[in-house]
């Protein structure tokens, strides 16, 4: 079972691409803080990440973006921010993002489709 990390800091959203991910098949961690997200990708290694930029700690989406790139053990894992700011694809691709949606323009259906492909399902 492919393993799905949500990097969100509201929980609801958080709570809602987790049923849908589950209903697709998917095993689903969640976390809501920057700093416990850079640990529990170390830790449990997953296949993709859906990673918020504004999170409410001190760590945001592009310093985890930034960790996960320079870890050798973690440069390989798929990256797909999902977001509500329009104006960072750029950087967010920069940095090593493999994808950029926005949240408010894509379905969780359409999500769920996103991410089986970048995975190769």
């Amino acid at each position: 079972m492919k393993k799905v990390l949500i990097v969100e800091d509201d929980k609801d959203i958080s709570e809602m691409y987790k049923q849908k991910f589950e209903m697709t098949g998917f095993e689903v961690t969640q976390e809501y803080d920057g700093q416990k997200a850079q640990m529990l990708i170390k830790n449990t290694l997953p296949d993709i990440i859906l990673l918020d930029i504004m999170l409410g700690s001190k760590i945001n989406g592009f310093d985890i973006l930034e960790d996960i790139r320079r870890d050798p053990r973690t440069k390989g894992i798929q990256v797909l921010v999902l977001t509500n700011l329009e104006t960072e694809e750029k950087v967010a691709k920069e940095i090593g993002a493999n994808e950029y949606v926005i949240k408010s323009n894509t379905t969780p259906e359409e999500l769920a489709m996103k991410v089986k492909s970048m995975i190769g399902l």
